[in-house]
């Protein structure tokens, strides 16, 4: 009878660990997902700030999302907010230009972004 018993709560702890492990590793890979989804958004958004710098309707709406998407970076929305400061065209591209350099540098681009970058680009007529 003792056997039963030491068999069936053997079983019942078993599978609570089992639960609790299986609960774990779950929570885990979410966590994992959704890091590397943010991540993505982020060099998403970087690249589309590039894409767009020559159109400054589309550059604005990118920019825009810098302080939702990069919430965790105090250095990236700072250079965000100095560049919301009424500046010349020239400061105002470095400025740009520091913020993306910072940008892709967390991101991990490779280059670097001068401010020319954003007042020269291709066109197509």
């Amino acid at each position: 009878m003792t056997e039963t018993i030491a068999s069936l709560i053997g079983a019942i702890v078993g599978a609570i660990i089992t639960t609790s492990f299986w609960f774990v590793q779950h929570r885990i890979e979410q966590k994992d997902v959704l890091n590397n989804e943010r991540r993505q958004d982020k060099r998403e958004l970087v690249k589309n700030i590039m894409r767009n710098r020559m159109d400054q309707r589309a550059l604005c709406v990118e920019l825009n999302q810098i302080p939702l998407t990069f919430y965790d970076d105090p250095q990236a929305k700072e250079l965000y907010r100095k560049l919301l400061e009424p500046h010349d065209v020239a400061t105002r591209d470095t400025i740009l230009a520091d913020l993306v350099n910072h940008l892709a540098e967390t991101m991990n681009f490779d280059g670097e972004i001068c401010p020319s970058d954003f007042s020269r680009g291709l066109y197509v007529e």
